[in-house]
């Protein structure tokens, strides 16, 4: 369903701008795992709502973490040359290229998040604090500071709790508001993303491990707990965030298999 909405919603590679349509395209389809989106239509799950209620929304929020991808990858940040087995967005079509998609993509991603509200500047506000100096981009400076000078576990949280745990928390922050949920079920909703989020960044250390020149010079979760101690983080991380999940049943279903399913990419190499 996000697939097909994103296909539908994105320029195609005939439409000029041409080479940053392709480029766009390649960013988005490159083999991601919609884990955002599928949060944000399981929130409507939860609300017993149609999932093209929020669906606007959520493939708005997976457009933003396309576009964080590519500017992750840079020469100026991680310096990377693949993303998930293809070449990165800079090395296939050049710098300039790569951040004006970027540019594109988020663009997009606010004028989807304001789609599926009847309040659109609200949602545009949550997306806002998810991608801005209170949410990816402070996680993402803090870094490239700590690249050099190395963060302590606190603070190496507190980075991925902005950088993969903001983008988590407006997959549920978003779709709440447009659907009217209680404070006190956002609530937990929300420790539950925050808690996703970190598993997710530990899951994906460990994976990482089994590729030493991945994470060469930074600061990772295995790196300070070794692989046991990261292993049983993402585990307890888990568990706390099921328990999050009790007070709703049934519908939280979805949300309950998608925190295993982070423990699962990693538990047959552990």
């Amino acid at each position: 369903m996000v697939d097909t909405a994103l296909n539908a919603y994105l320029p195609s590679c005939g439409t000029e701008p041409k080479i940053l349509h392709e480029a766009m395209r390649h960013a988005v389809f490159s083999g991601g795992k919609r884990l955002r989106p599928i949060v944000a239509l399981a929130v409507a799950d939860l609300s017993r709502a149609q999932p093209e209620t929020v669906l606007d929304a959520a493939c708005g929020i997976e457009l933003v973490h396309a576009a964080s991808l590519i500017l992750d990858d840079l020469p100026c940040m991680d310096d990377a040359t693949e993303r998930r087995g293809h070449p990165c967005l800079h090395i296939k079509f050049g710098e300039a290229s790569a951040l004006l998609a970027a540019m594109a993509l988020l663009s997009s991603a606010f004028e989807l998040a304001a789609r599926n509200s009847h309040e659109p500047h609200h949602s545009v506000e949550l997306l806002e604090h998810a991608v801005g100096t209170r949410g990816l981009v402070y996680g993402q400076h803090l870094d490239l500071h700590y690249t050099q000078a190395k963060p302590t576990l606190e603070v190496l949280e507190q980075i991925h709790h902005l950088k993969a745990g903001a983008l988590f928390l407006a997959a549920i922050t978003i779709p709440a508001h447009i659907l009217g949920m209680n404070e006190n079920d956002l609530g937990l909703l929300k420790k539950f993303a925050q808690k996703v989020g970190l598993a997710f960044q530990i899951s994906d250390d460990l994976l990482d491990e089994q590729t030493p020149l991945e994470d060469d010079g930074k600061s990772t979760f295995t790196a300070f707990l070794g692989r046991n101690g990261a292993f049983e983080r993402m585990n307890t991380l888990i568990d706390e965030a099921i328990i999050t999940l009790d007070s709703f049943g049934a519908p939280a279903d979805p949300l309950r298999l998608l925190a295993q399913l982070v423990r699962k990419r990693v538990e047959p190499r552990c």
